[in-house]
């Protein structure tokens, strides 16, 4: 009982740490949500994750049917595994690239000159959220993997919903953050702050990238499985 316990919290954790990674980075879900808590006010960011939680029980629930049939075909599975893990090279690039120029606090004043009240905030998260660029590629290599890594399947639906809990729960926590930042008025995460989460978030992602490729290379080239040897 005890095994199972653990297990499950290893799945919340590396969903959240994973999920928390991806939401600092600056994307149309940031810039929607910094646009529209000066009228809507603090409940702003989590209305939006709402709409973007929408957009992911079913995605979710795809790769959590899909694992079964990936999974009984291991080269398949390493395969995706290694595009996950490139994905998530990818990223981190992008991440480093653009962290010299990247400011939260002169986006947070931009959006500020002209506050604006579109559509209901739950509507915008779930339309941002499906018009990113790297969403669907993120749920369709580094998710799948993630689940597929973490064993997901073997714990069923409670394997799922453990996973989808943990990864809603960042999205939660960083965009209501930056409601309650915004309508308070504090700069409570300066530039360097920000700039120093998207660094700690880049070396995340590198970290996973690598063990999503190195664990994938080793089951193809002498069929071992080296999971266990990783802590996270």
């Amino acid at each position: 009982m005890l095994w199972i316990i653990l297990a499950l919290e290893n799945i919340f954790f590396v969903a959240f740490i994973i999920a928390f990674s991806g939401a600092v980075m600056p994307g149309p879900v940031l810039i929607g949500v910094i646009k529209e808590t000066p009228t809507r006010g603090y409940s702003t960011g989590a209305l939006f994750i709402v709409g973007h939680m929408f957009c992911e029980i079913p995605i979710v629930i795809f790769s959590f049917l899909g694992l079964a049939v990936i999974l009984s075909i291991p080269v398949i599975f390493s395969i995706i595994s290694i595009l996950g893990g490139s994905t998530l090279f990818f990223l981190a690039g992008l991440t480093l690239r653009d962290v010299r120029t990247t400011s939260l606090e002169e986006e947070i004043a931009r959006q500020a000159e002209s506050p604006s009240r579109g559509r209901h905030p739950i509507i915008q998260g779930a339309v941002l959220s499906i018009v990113g660029p790297y969403w669907i590629l993120w749920w369709a290599t580094t998710g799948i993997t993630n689940m597929g890594t973490l064993n997901v399947v073997a714990f069923g639906a409670l394997g799922a919903i453990t996973y989808l809990v943990g990864h809603v729960l960042a999205d939660y926590l960083w965009y209501s953050a930056i409601s309650v930042i915004i309508q308070s008025g504090k700069k409570i995460i300066t530039d360097r702050v920000y700039k120093a989460i998207l660094v700690v978030s880049a070396g995340i992602f590198c970290y996973f990238g690598f063990k999503f490729i190195y664990l994938a290379s080793i089951k193809i080239l002498f069929g071992i499985d080296l999971s266990s040897f990783f802590i996270l």
